[in-house]
């Protein structure tokens, strides 16, 4: 094997002169704010596009990245050339860009060759891969004594293997003594209209913001299948996202979180045919603050309240006239991660006209907005379906749920404060924190609470019976 591994894609993917790459990288990283995580980051999932393409959201990954001061980055990729049986691993020497070179940590890659029957040292199809070398000068330029360990895999494996390939990385990165993160480098779906890849990629990063390798896999074959205006992949690098979410798990990797989506068209504004690009990361969270997080009002940007309320518009008036509301065009990390969601509508004289919502996170926030908005509107059996007329005279109010935390007592409840959610067997009520403003007192607000929402004697908050859970929300309304 040869030991330096020349630039393959240099003066294509990204420019061939140093002073100019280093300029781009450094615009790119300087353009983005860095993602406060809630915990430490195990892996990351980032796009290999060029980077007038896919630059931006590759750097959401890596200004994250900058504070973590890792040693190694594995780096997991799909080849676009080769059909392979196992994992190909470039084993010594170096990877070259006009930066200079990043050495091979040559101790994990050892390790990793000691599972023969996933990994096998193999140059060939690491020669002219682009995948992996996108990501190198963002390496360089965040931790630029870094080494990385590059590992291609294939689209010809199995979803069973591409787990087989995870735990095998996992429990070579445990022997390791450096700090190392594993990057999946992966572009999304490859070539339908712009609408049709956000409707997609969207459905896909829901379900990498779920954690759930198993989803991952089923929507990308069912994009796969559906052939829809022009579609032929759904995650091109699926095979290399599932091994990574599955080896991120195996080293304590509790959430994912969705930094930002793009495509092409945003750059060449051709919508006709664009290839999807997404960042995440997989985070390892303190378990002593998880509790304390949970309850922890969800943070919503002005800018994307915003968004979210037009959405919601969007998606009445869509039902109503019998119209696609499509997906939004702008899909960053809050409207992408998976949420919890009441929608609220009210008259123009302020009486309540519709209100549903989910207290789990059963989709990404923008698509919750969307289906709870439809459901307020027509769905609420306490009122007849919303019309046309009277369309404009609604206002929308959107509240988006902290998880719900469990609580020993009423005494722990925050009078004015929290939302409540009482269980007992099947019987179920929410009453979100709004609600409070038509009571005095916290005994009366249990009790209507578990009279009128869970149909239970109006004191059975003081059962030891009846579970008790509280939440706050983040609110926003036209």
């Amino acid at each position: 094997m040869s030991d330096i591994r020349q630039p393959a894609v240099a003066g294509s993917f990204y420019p061939a002169s140093k002073r100019e790459l280093a300029d781009v990288v450094k615009s790119l990283l300087a353009s983005t704010e860095a993602t406060r995580t809630p915990g430490t980051i195990v892996a990351a999932m980032a796009p290999h596009a060029g980077y007038v393409f896919s630059g931006d959201t590759a750097a959401k990954v890596w200004a994250a990245l900058d504070a973590e001061n890792a040693e190694t980055f594995v780096l997991v990729g799909n080849s676009h050339a080769f059909s392979l049986d196992k994992g190909a691993v470039w084993t010594s020497g170096a990877f070259a860009t006009p930066l200079g070179d990043v050495l091979i940590d040559e101790e994990l890659a050892s390790m990793l060759l000691e599972n023969g029957d996933i990994f096998e040292s193999a140059a060939s199809p690491h020669i002219r891969e682009h995948s992996l070398e996108v990501q190198l000068p963002f390496i360089q330029a965040v931790a630029p004594r870094a080494k990385i360990t590059p590992v291609l895999l294939s689209s010809s494996f199995s979803f069973q293997k591409s787990l087989e390939v995870g735990r095998a990385l996992a429990k070579a990165v445990k022997k390791h003594t450096r700090k190392t993160i594993i990057i999946a480098s992966s572009d999304m779906s490859h070539f339908p209209s712009d609408a049709v890849a956000r409707e997609w990629d969207s459905r896909i990063l829901e379900a990498i913001g779920r954690f759930d390798c198993k989803m991952v896999d089923e929507v990308e074959r069912n994009a796969r299948k559906s052939h829809e205006d022009g579609l032929e992949v759904g995650l091109c690098g699926k095979e290399a996202v599932v091994a990574v979410m599955t080896a991120a798990k195996e080293l304590g990797a509790e959430t994912a979180a969705v930094l930002h989506y793009a495509n092409s068209s945003d750059a060449s504004r051709d919508k006709s045919r664009v290839v999807g690009y997404g960042a995440a990361l997989f985070l390892k969270s303190s378990k002593n603050k998880k509790s304390e997080e949970d309850s922890s009002a969800v943070g919503i940007s002005a800018k994307n309240q915003k968004i979210l309320l037009k959405i919601a518009r969007s998606a009445i008036t869509s039902k109503l006239f019998a119209k696609n509301p499509g997906v939004p065009s702008a899909l960053d990390t809050e409207l992408l991660r998976p949420a919890a969601v009441f929608v609220t509508l009210t008259s123009s004289g302020g009486a309540l006209r519709g209100c549903i919502g989910a207290t789990r996170e059963f989709a990404a926030l923008h698509k919750a907005v969307r289906e709870m908005a439809i459901a307020a509107a027509f769905e609420d059996s306490r009122f007849a379906p919303v019309t046309a007329v009277e369309l404009n005279d609604i206002k929308i109010e959107i509240s988006v749920l902290s998880k719900l935390r469990r609580v020993a007592s009423a005494d722990d409840i925050k009078t004015g404060i929290d939302g409540v959610s009482v269980r007992r067997g099947a019987k179920t009520g929410i009453f979100l924190p709004q609600v409070w403003e038509h009571f005095a007192r916290k005994e009366d607000f249990l009790d209507e609470l578990c009279y009128q929402k869970a149909g239970l004697p109006p004191k059975a908050w003081k059962d030891s019976s009846t579970e008790l859970y509280v939440f706050t929300v983040t609110k926003f309304k036209e």
